[in-house]
């Protein structure tokens, strides 16, 4: 019995014992009470080399083609934006709307008898709104202002009258207007003359709200009406002293 025990004793101190130091050279472990699990504190990562091969390169070409795809269509998408918007832009333009306020004719009444030489005279001065556009227009407001008929002063005239005007039609209206003393005097003299300027506020048929004007000057009498042009605004006659010494003077 003896003789086993001082066997195996000898046996266990010649079996070699296992380097746990070098087992685990990354991992240290710190001592911990009972009650608590132990902690592992990994000190150092093991290296891994990574090399791209046939399938990375495949993958990474891939990825450029769909970005220059991309790219190509922002590019494509946005010049198509320029594109609509421009024909839209000539679309609208096209579609733009105007009237022409022409004057129609002039009626005259004279009030009273001969023996006050008829010094008072009713004059209704008559005009179209024409809609010279492919497109219906609705009519909101006519703004009329009359000078030299009455008195210098300008007397305001309105005409609220929301109306859909069709395409090639015209739309009439008038002004009445009442000449007493020298203003019925010039008009039997033939040189009654009076200054008409005026606005038509309309909407287009693409819901946008216009306003145009209109202007004319007007010689009237017994006899009928004329429109005189605008000869346009006086120019400015400089002395000789102001004209610049560049100018080669005249003889």
């Amino acid at each position: 019995m003896l003789k086993n025990v001082l066997a195996f004793a000898l046996f266990a101190a010649a079996a070699p014992t296992p380097a746990r130091d070098k087992a685990i050279p990354s991992v240290s472990a710190q001592p911990t009470r009972p009650d608590t699990p132990p902690t592992v504190v990994i000190k150092q990562f093991p290296t891994v080399n990574v090399s791209k091969g046939l399938e990375d390169w495949i993958l990474w070409g891939a990825q450029l083609i769909l970005v220059g795809i991309g790219s190509a269509g922002v590019y494509y998408a946005a010049r198509t934006l320029r594109q609509l918007k421009r024909q839209s832009d000539i679309q609208e333009a096209s579609m733009r709307q105007w009237v022409e306020v022409k004057l129609s004719r002039v009626t005259n009444t004279p009030l009273g008898d001969e023996a006050t030489g008829f010094a008072t005279i009713l004059t209704h001065v008559h005009f179209n709104v024409f809609n010279d556009t492919p497109l219906p227009l609705t009519i909101k407001k006519i703004s009329t202002n009359v000078s030299g008929a009455e008195s210098i002063e300008w007397k305001p005239f309105s005409v609220d009258d929301v109306t859909v005007l069709p395409p090639r039609q015209s739309y009439p209206f008038f002004v009445p207007l009442t000449l007493r003393d020298k203003y019925a005097q010039d008009f039997w003299n033939g040189k009654a003359m009076f200054t008409v300027s005026g606005e038509v506020s309309f909407v287009e048929a693409v819901g946008n709200d216009s306003v145009q004007g209109y202007g004319f000057v007007v010689r009237h009498s017994i006899d009928g009406f004329k429109i005189l042009e605008f000869v346009g605004k006086d120019p400015t006659i400089n002395s000789v002293s102001n004209i610049p010494e560049a100018l080669p003077r005249l003889p």
